[in-house]
């Protein structure tokens, strides 16, 4: 009756135990992306082959070699932060793949200003605020120049001071080539007086005098 019963679980455990004798063991993963570029807040997703085909293997272990660069999940890559990282997959037997991820800032795809015609008298300084696009990409150093800095002039913070009377262009570019301008008219700042210089007015008076012998005599006086 035992031996019936070991028998039993021989036939039985049989096919599990030439399967396993055959299984295959991975042998080496191929990545659809060896290498790869991305923009922050971007996504992409690689794809792993396993060979052979048929080997034995349950999920694959997907890492970063920098998280604060760029982070997977099964694949999806997710770019955070500019910089270069390593993204390796990894089956049980340590077979491994790897892709080299290179991630850039977000690019300033246009420059405005505050003003694009403002006037300022000499001597006296008014600001101009640059907004760049997208608002989340980094503006980095943004260029301030005048076309004429004999009539107006700029610094790295926008403000710009009337030089003498006339036109003047002042310009924001950004480090990747986009700008904006803003044309400034310098005033001059000599005050025009409201009075006007008066003359002397002559002024005849008659005035009768008599004498003893009533005789009338006239006389001229100037008054201013």
């Amino acid at each position: 009756m035992k031996r019936t019963a070991l028998l039993i679980c021989i036939i039985a455990l049989f096919p599990l135990i030439l399967c396993s004798c055959f299984e295959k063991d991975v042998k080496s993963i191929e990545l659809s992306e060896t290498d790869v570029a991305m923009t922050v807040g971007d996504s992409l997703g690689i794809t792993a082959k396993i060979l052979p085909e048929d080997a034995k293997t349950k999920a694959l272990d997907w890492n970063s070699s920098d998280n604060k660069i760029v982070t997977v999940s099964d694949g999806t890559l997710k770019a955070k932060s500019a910089g270069t990282a390593v993204v390796t997959v990894k089956a049980e037997n340590d077979i491994k793949a790897t892709c080299n991820v290179t991630v850039a800032d977000k690019e300033i795809t246009s420059v405005t200003l505050s003003s694009t015609d403002v006037s300022v008298k000499e001597g006296k300084k008014i600001q101009l605020k640059a907004k760049t696009q997208p608002s989340d990409a980094p503006s980095g150093v943004l260029e301030w120049s005048s076309s004429d800095e004999n009539i107006a002039i700029v610094n790295s913070d926008g403000y710009v001071t009337g030089v003498k009377s006339g036109v003047a262009n002042i310009i924001c570019k950004s480090e990747n080539g986009k700008e904006a301008s803003c044309t400034v008219t310098v005033k001059s700042e000599k005050a025009t007086s409201s009075t006007t210089p008066t003359t002397a007015q002559t002024q005849i008076i008659v005035k009768p005098v008599y004498p003893a012998n009533n005789v009338g005599v006239i006389t001229t006086m100037n008054s201013s």
